[in-house]
């Protein structure tokens, strides 16, 4: 590589460190023009893109990015989430899992690295709860999950999908892994209420909701879930919730739609 490349490299990184992509830009597609083979270039090139909203050229740059280095993971990483925002969910689950194969077979992948990318397969899955494809979507909670154990709030997500799929003890081994993992979480307890409440174990639902108001003491679920206990004759004639489909989110706001004091 000439002189004037390694300063227009310099240049264009230290302008992209900045984040002052727009004078990165030009340096950068410079480099590129004279020598294409390069992986970290055409990867800051597709930032600038996505940066922008100019979705489908930022994935033409991560793939380009990805056909000269296959092992560049943070390309991989923005690759899928841009397929996911460009409404291309196969391809991004494609990627998703593709890195995670790899970070299974390698010990190179930094903590940070594996937090992205269990996050991404959590964008992923929302995505497919959005489209009411929950068994999709609890796969890739679970892959989420593989790669970071400890994420509660992506435990306590597959178990509202798990709820949703009427599979309640399921979710609730879920969630009593989520309040495990992390003992002040109020949405996770306030999620194990509606489980344990769907398996018609009342008093500990209670004490679920309970505890998530000693949490969080604004935690609107739990206050709702709660009163509806204490309601007159609650017992024989409250529904037996939650509902198919139904977290504790969707729930609390059917609850308050209905003129429910909040």
């Amino acid at each position: 590589m000439d002189s004037s490349i390694k300063h227009l490299l310099s240049l264009g990184r230290e302008h992209f460190a900045r984040n002052d992509f727009r004078s990165a830009e030009v340096p950068l597609r410079t480099c590129v023009e004279k020598v294409p083979a390069m992986a970290d270039v055409h990867f800051m090139l597709g930032v600038i893109h996505h940066d922008r909203g100019e979705l489908a050229e930022a994935r033409e740059c991560f793939e380009r990015a990805l056909e000269i280095n296959p092992e560049y993971t943070d390309a991989a990483l923005s690759l899928s989430i841009t397929c996911n925002e460009l409404g291309r969910y196969t391809e991004a689950r494609a990627v998703s899992v593709g890195i995670s194969q790899r970070t299974r077979q390698s010990d190179r992948i930094d903590p940070f690295a594996r937090g992205k990318l269990a996050n991404l397969h959590g964008v992923v899955a929302r995505a497919y709860e959005e489209l009411g494809l929950n068994p999709e979507a609890a796969d890739e909670y679970e892959r989420a999950l593989a790669l970071c154990p400890s994420f509660a709030d992506l435990r306590t997500r597959r178990a509202a999908v798990l709820r949703a799929m009427g599979e309640h003890e399921a979710a609730l081994r879920e969630l009593d892994v989520a309040v495990l993992h992390a003992p002040e979480y109020a949405r996770a307890h306030a999620s194990r209420g509606l489980s344990l409440l769907a398996l018609g174990r009342r008093d500990e639902a209670r004490s679920a909701w309970e505890r998530a108001l000693e949490l969080e003491p604004k935690n609107r679920a739990a206050k709702v879930f709660l009163r509806m206990l204490d309601r007159p004759g609650a017992s024989a004639s409250m529904p037996p919730i939650p509902l198919e489909g139904a977290d504790a989110d969707a729930f609390e706001l059917r609850l308050l739609d209905d003129g429910d004091p909040a």
